[in-house]
Formats: structure tokens, sequence, C-alpha cells
């Protein structure tokens, strides 16, 4: 059914009818040349068939079935009807295929809420009806798709998300072009142009089908309506480019005579390769758990973590030297293997085109027969991979990661670039055999050169500078010969003016009991306040830190780094 509308151009058919073209056509039929004394509609029969419709026909009348016209209803049934029958038409119901033995019924369907009496019901009732089962066991009705600022989409507002324009991309004028085909009054399209060109002033990035089915899956549906941010897809974008790059990087350091063995097989030896495959182990427990218990967002969480925080961002970076090592670099092989097979296996129920594409480059072991398919590979088991796990070297592995961190921490305040000086690490008895061994590691995160492990209280004298490291850590690194005192000192200077420029600029002042406070009716973001100190008093301690390196012989008040005690 149509009617006319007023469009840019004139009269614009549409529609007014929920109906698709692709639906079910109604199983009735209309009898040409009906006989005198029928309903001014006409003759109508119903039937599975034409051939049923017309025996029927043919029992009204009394007439031989060869002799009547039947012509079908146009019109379809129903857009629910036609979508209640797809749990088992899709699957070659009503005949027993392969596919509906195997994947019917489901075990959980997902919906948005409100659903649940248009399609939800009516899959339900034909299910048990047409085939004797329910359709699933459990439904997860997720949470209102609205704009970042929460507001309901709305073409009158100009706020609609198309999922394409994200999938592909579109420029502001695209986005403007598409407006101006929607049927809206001049009133309403006026403040749809406004608001869209106020929420896209760029128009929209191209992210990838993937970067938005994580984003989509990264918020809690069981919560609060979905606000969707496109600055939060495209971040997912970035993250399947990491995600493809390590890959790559694996690919490399694995070359064309490794030989794999499955995954499930590997014997981590090393302190690396038993940290990243107990986070692996860890993430595919967590990532389990939260499936089973239809939380999605957190098993989303669990394995980006893995892949950015674990994989990418530490032991990527501690494998580049190790794969240098040739009594290391077949294990740190294997480990690289086994982390970019199963943690695609993780990624494809939210990445799956990413996941499937690179897991088809990676190399199997011959034996068993890999599947065709990362479809159809079995998700990673956590019960197979419990013997992975290893508390006590996470542990070893997070205090050496702070040590990392603090180095970096001098690194960037000194702006030392690409030199890498030499650090010394002060710690307890006890960890200096596990700290040892993690030392390459920590020299390639760290990006330092020779290191040297010294017990508490044993500074290295003037010339370095220090900052701690966890509760029982502190390093060292030395800047003789890197820095210009005179200059670093006016380039901190100059940073430390401009944080408190900003810090009053946002009106931030310190109350009572050390509370952040904002001048005038809007209160400082506390948290951006927070870092801006953080950051502020870290100049001031390497501004303290640089009297070592101006005035050698403790003049200053500071002997050693930092208030520190002298060479030991």
């Amino acid at each position: 059914m149509t009617a006319t509308g007023r469009g840019d151009n004139g009269a614009t058919d549409w529609c007014l009818s929920r109906q698709l073209w692709w639906g079910h056509r109604v199983p009735a039929y209309r009898v040409g040349d009906p006989p005198a004394g029928s309903p001014p509609e006409g003759l109508w029969v119903v039937g599975r068939h034409e051939a049923e419709a017309r025996a029927a026909a043919a029992r009204a009348l009394r007439r031989p079935p060869e002799e009547l016209q039947l012509q079908q209803d146009p019109d379809v049934l129903d857009t629910w009807f036609s979508s209640a029958l797809f749990p088992f038409a899709a699957l070659g119901w009503p005949q027993e295929t392969p596919d509906l033995r195997r994947f019917y019924p489901t075990a959980v369907l997902e919906t948005g809420s409100d659903l649940l009496f248009f399609w939800v019901a009516r899959m339900v009732m034909l299910g048990q009806q047409l085939t004797g089962r329910l359709p699933f066991a459990q439904v997860l009705l997720h949470s209102l798709v609205r704009d970042a600022q929460g507001r309901k989409m709305s073409k009158s507002l100009g706020n609609v998300i198309d999922p394409r324009d994200v999938i592909a991309g579109a420029t502001p004028q695209e986005l403007q072009e598409r407006l101006r085909h929607k049927l809206l009054d001049p009133h309403e399209l006026k403040v749809a142009t406004e608001g869209q060109r106020r929420q896209f002033p760029h128009g929209i990035p191209e992210c990838g089908t993937d970067a938005l089915r994580m984003a989509l899956c990264a918020h809690n549906v069981h919560g609060d309506d979905i606000r969707l941010d496109v600055a939060g897809v495209l971040s997912y974008r970035h993250f399947c480019n990491k995600v493809w790059n390590a890959v790559k990087f694996v690919l490399a350091a694995l070359g064309p005579d490794f030989v794999p063995r499955p995954p499930e097989e590997t014997v981590p030896q090393r302190p690396m390769e038993r940290w990243v495959l107990s986070r692996l182990a860890q993430a595919a427990g967590e990532c389990g758990r939260r499936m089973e218990a239809l939380e999605v967002h957190g098993a989303v969480a669990a394995v980006h973590h893995f892949w950015l925080r674990s994989f990418c961002d530490v032991y990527l970076e501690a494998a580049k030297g190790t794969l240098r090592d040739p009594d290391a670099a077949d294990a740190a092989r294997r480990a690289l293997l086994t982390c970019a097979d199963l943690g695609l296996r993780l990624l494809a129920p939210f990445a799956p085109f990413l996941a499937e594409e690179l897991w088809q480059r990676l190399p199997r072991a011959p034996s068993p027969p890999p599947p065709a398919a990362l479809l159809l590979a079995p998700f990673p088991d956590p019960a197979r991979l419990e013997r992975w796990r290893c508390p006590p070297v996470e542990a070893e592995v997070a205090a050496m990661l702070e040590v990392a961190k603090a180095a970096r921490g001098l690194r960037d305040t000194f702006r030392l670039g690409s030199a890498r000086p030499p650090v010394v690490v002060q710690c307890p008895a006890e960890a200096r055999d596990w700290l040892a061994a993690l030392g390459p590691a920590l020299q390639a995160l760290a990006q330092v050169g020779p290191l040297e492990l010294r017990p508490p209280g044993a500074g290295p004298g003037p010339g370095w500078v220090g900052a701690p490291a966890g509760e029982h850590f502190r390093v060292f690194l030395c800047l003789r010969g890197l820095v210009d005192p005179v200059a670093t000192r006016a380039q901190l200077v100059a940073r430390s003016r401009g944080l408190q420029r900003r810090l009053q600029a946002l009106g931030a002042t310190q109350g009572s009991g050390g509370a952040t406070q904002g001048s005038g009716d809007h209160p400082a973001p506390p948290q951006q306040v927070a870092i801006l100190r953080s950051e502020l008093a870290r100049l001031a301690q390497a501004l303290e830190a640089l009297d070592s390196l101006e005035d050698p012989g403790g003049r200053g008040g500071h002997p050693g780094v930092g208030g520190g005690p002298g060479p030991q």
C-alpha cells in the first residue's frame, strides 16, 4: 500500500505498511470469472499451494479444476510472521536437513527488549507448533541504542547513525545529501541538518564491521541504554589494526622453517613465556565465565585486555630481544604462535572477519587435521589451559612492569630520546634472582641499557636520578653526559609553569582536607586535575634530582640521588 507525500522534488511514494517485498506471499487465491451470486470481491480460496487451492475451489463451485482460473494475492504476510519462522526455516525446514538437526534449537537468542512480544513470542509459538520444540533456551534482551548524548535516535533530530556509514565512512556532504532524501518537512529538515552538522562536523570515519560489532558488545546490555559514540567505535578500529600488526609480527618471527605444534601442547619454560600463557589462560577462563553468564561486555573486556595489555604492549616488546638469542628464540616463537592462535579464537565471536582472515594465515600442525575455518575450530577450553596458570610468575612480572614504568617515566621527564642509559634497581634480596631472570625483558620494555641490581639504600651516587617503583623497589637512571643540567632545568621549570597555568584555568584550588575545588558554578573535573597535579609533582621531583648533576659534591644539600645515600 502506498500514499503520496511531499518531498523536495514533488510527489514521492512511500510505504505505509511494515511489510517486506521478500516476505511470505499470502496463500489466498481469487477465482476468476466467479459464478452469479458470489460476493462483490469475488470468491477466495486458501491452500498451501495452488493445486490445493484449485481443488478447494473446484469442490466449492462443483466445476472441473482445469476450467478454473486462479490469481494469488500479490500481498505478503506480516513481517513478524516471516521473521518468526527464521530459527528453523533458514535451516531447511520442513525438510530434516543436517543443518536443522545440528543447529536447531539454538541456545540463546539476543534481541532488543522492545521486540519481546512482536518477535520473540511469535518465534516461540510457531517453533513449538511446527517443530514441537522451543527455538531457544534463553533470551538475552539488550538495551536500546541511543546517541552519544543519550537521546533516542530520530530523523527529525538528525542524530540517526546508519551502521553502514560507520562501517564504510561518510563525508559531511554525503550525510547532508542523505538527509535531503528523507521525508521531512522544511522545519524538521532544518533542525536535522543543524543537529547532524554539530554531531558529525567532519563526517564519520571508516571504522569497519568488526570495530562496530566490538563497540556494541563492549556495552553492558543489562544496564542503562547504550550510548553509541562513533569515537568509541574508532578506538576499536585502532585496536583491530593493532591485532593485525601483532599477527604480522608473529608471522615474520616464525620464518619459513618453523614447524608448528598444536597450541595447547606448548610447554613454557622461561619466565616471560610462562607469564604470557598464564595471562592467556586467565583470559580464556574469564571469557568463558562471562559468556556463560551472558555478560558479553565482560568477555570483550577480557579478550581486549589480553591482546592489548598483555600480548601487544608487553610480550611482543619483550620478545623482540629474545628472538635474537639462539637459545631462547624457539620457545619465544612457540609462545607467539600459541598466543596468536588461541587469542584469535577468543576474539572471533566479537571480530569474526578480522579473526578469520588472520587465523587462516597462521601455520598449523598437520596432525590432527586442522579445521577448514576458524568458525569450526574449538573455542579455547579453560580446563585444558589451567596448567598454564602461574600466579607467582604473574606477581613477579607485575612488579617488574612497575619498575619498567618508573624507568620510562624518568626517560619521558628528561626527554632522553633514543638514548639507553644504564639503570640501577634497588630491590629486596628475595627478589634478586627472579628480577635478574626478567632483566632482558625489563631492559626492552624500559628502553634502558646495562642493568645492575642493588640492595635497598645502596644508591648509585651523583649523576643519577631515581624514582620509586612500587612498595619495595626504586629505579635509577644515569644521566651523566645525556642532558645539559642548565637547559634541562629551564625546560622543567617552563613545563611546571605551563601545568600551573592549566590548573588555574580550570579554577582548581586546594581546599581543606586536600579536596579539589573549582571556582564559580563549574567545578574542575577531578580526574583531569588529579593528572595535572601528579605531573606537576613528578616535575618537582625531577628538578630536585637535577641538584646531583649541577652540584656533584652534594653542596646543594642533596647527597646521592633524591636525598638518598651516596656510593657504597
